[in-house]
């Protein structure tokens, strides 16, 4: 099958050192990359994970495409931060804006992301240098409606203290997207059977 990898800390320690030194990664996993299969592994992560996914997926410096992943999937990233106080303005991640992605991507977004001008101008700007992508913004989400969380916090708290979008179920938006991840996985993995 296909194996993923990221989470809202982004991806490391698999396929190569992961910054942790030696033959074991930041996780304390061994090298895998002699085993791994790149053509049925998936680059994923939410939020700032999905920042670090999307630097994983992007296209080296050569302008060669990557070979690491077959796919990504990219959930509610922050490709841009502007905190104007502080006259920050930048395209996260950098390699990512100025390189493109060459790999199949499913990007799925909330609508309070699409609410914040620079962010989505950031995302829009990140889309259009990957030309094989499937984009989805859910309706009446909120970033909280994205993490596990929702399904060990009663309802009536997540929409009502505006953790997850008060005019969706949370539980139903989950599995919509869980359901859209799925997809795109299997549709990669037939893909990489095929070839």
């Amino acid at each position: 099958g296909i194996g993923g990898i990221g989470g809202i800390g982004g991806i490391g320690g698999i396929g190569g050192d992961g910054g942790g030194g030696g033959a074991e990664g930041a996780g304390g996993l061994k090298d895998l990359s002699n085993v791994l299969d790149p053509n049925k592994v998936v680059a994923g992560g939410f939020s700032f994970g999905a920042a670090t996914a999307g630097l994983a997926a992007s296209t080296d410096e050569a302008g060669k495409p990557c070979t690491k992943y077959c796919a990504a999937v990219l959930i509610d990233g922050w490709w841009h931060i502007a905190l104007k106080k502080a006259k920050v303005n930048v395209d996260l991640p950098r390699q990512a804006h100025e390189r493109g992605i060459s790999i199949p991507s499913l990007f799925i977004g909330s609508d309070e992301f699409q609410g914040y001008a620079d962010l989505k101008d950031g995302t829009d700007r990140l889309q259009a240098k990957v030309p094989d992508k499937s984009v989805h913004v859910m309706s009446g989400t909120r970033h909280g409606n994205f993490m596990d969380a929702i399904w060990w916090l009663p309802k009536w708290v997540t929409c009502n203290l505006g953790f997850s979008g008060k005019t969706v179920d949370p539980h139903q938006t989950y599995a919509e997207f869980v359901g859209m991840v799925a997809d795109f996985v299997d549709e990669r993995a037939d893909r990489a059977s095929a070839k």
